[in-house]
């Protein structure tokens, strides 16, 4: 991952760190696996297996919800790679999550204009799955 990252490649690409992951994965069971790049006015989105990506503006009240591509990192072929675009700044609130979690009544937590930790929160108390792994990043553009 830090290859990736570390490439002085204009701009980040996204669909170059999923193949170099992929490469490194490979043999392995592999994984699923986001990449989202946040910069000043939009999000830029890639994921590839049961990982979902939900964007939301407090400020607009509009919600989107990231593509995936079927598949498993580091395993066999890697599915064609479709990048998206969605707008963020100031007032929204990403959430990444593995398919261990429901995002059962999230919109309320977000019209609560709730912190990070309670959206995590939330997500684990009310949508974790039985006999399955959960994890969840949140980000909260405040400024």
């Amino acid at each position: 991952v830090q290859d990736c990252l570390s490439t002085s490649a204009p701009p980040w690409a996204p669909k170059r760190c999923m193949r170099m992951l992929h490469a490194a994965l490979h043999g392995t069971v592999g994984a699923a696996v986001g990449l989202a790049l946040c910069q000043p006015d939009t999000l830029t989105w890639l994921g590839v297996g049961n990982i979902t990506l939900l964007v939301w503006n407090q400020d607009t009240g509009h919600s989107a919800q990231g593509l995936l591509c079927p598949g498993i990192v580091g395993f066999h072929k890697l599915p064609y790679l479709r990048l998206q675009h969605f707008a963020f700044g100031p007032g929204s609130t990403v959430v990444l999550h593995s398919d261990g979690l429901v995002a059962h009544g999230l919109s309320r937590v977000w019209q609560a204009q709730a912190s990070a930790q309670s959206i995590a929160d939330h997500l684990l108390a009310a949508g974790a799955v039985l006999h399955d792994d959960a994890c969840v990043a949140i980000l909260q553009v405040l400024l």
